[in-house]
């Protein structure tokens, strides 16, 4: 009993203490999966989900960044095609958020920082920076969601990018 104990006060601490790395684990374990989504319509829509869910050569990956889920939704009649990328960094607000606004310009993108906003509400919910962006040539529409440092023993904070091709 006092065994069983200490195992699940350790595990409980390690998750809490690596912090998103414990995602990034937890689905590469889960692998990745093609799955097929039905609306009320009728419309059927084809998805791969997880780890290795492919995504566009134009998604910018900072250094040493780790990818904890993705997803790749393909285009169906009245759906447009859209992705979405979740990753876990160790680097600053700052250096992200440099990291990004280039690699978007660069790809072609018209950038628009909305920095913290509201930033209290948005601090409050684990929200540090807003990017938003669009490539006038390709249609696609790209928000990115900087969070808030987490873990204990390995401070790092989740990457949220999502995209659409309209």
């Amino acid at each position: 009993m006092v065994r069983s104990f200490i195992l699940a006060v350790i595990g409980v601490s390690l998750v809490v203490g690596i912090g998103p790395y414990a995602a990034a684990v937890l689905h590469r374990m889960l692998g990745t999966s093609t799955v097929v989504y039905s609306d009320p319509s009728g419309t059927v829509r084809p998805a791969i989900i997880g780890v290795a869910a492919p995504q566009p050569d134009w998604v910018p990956m900072p250094p040493g960044a780790v990818i904890t889920t993705g997803a790749h939704f393909l285009p169906a009649p009245g759906h447009p095609e859209t992705g979405s990328l979740d990753i876990v960094t160790r680097l600053s607000i700052d250096e992200l958020a440099k990291f990004y606004l280039d690699a978007l310009r660069a790809s072609g993108f018209t950038v628009t920082d909305d920095g913290l906003g509201t930033a209290a509400k948005l601090q409050v919910i684990g929200i540090d920076r807003l990017i938003q962006a669009r490539n006038p040539s390709s249609g696609v529409e790209l928000g990115l969601t900087i969070g808030s440092p987490e873990g204990i023993f390995i401070k790092s904070r989740v990457v949220q990018l999502s995209w659409r091709r309209s």
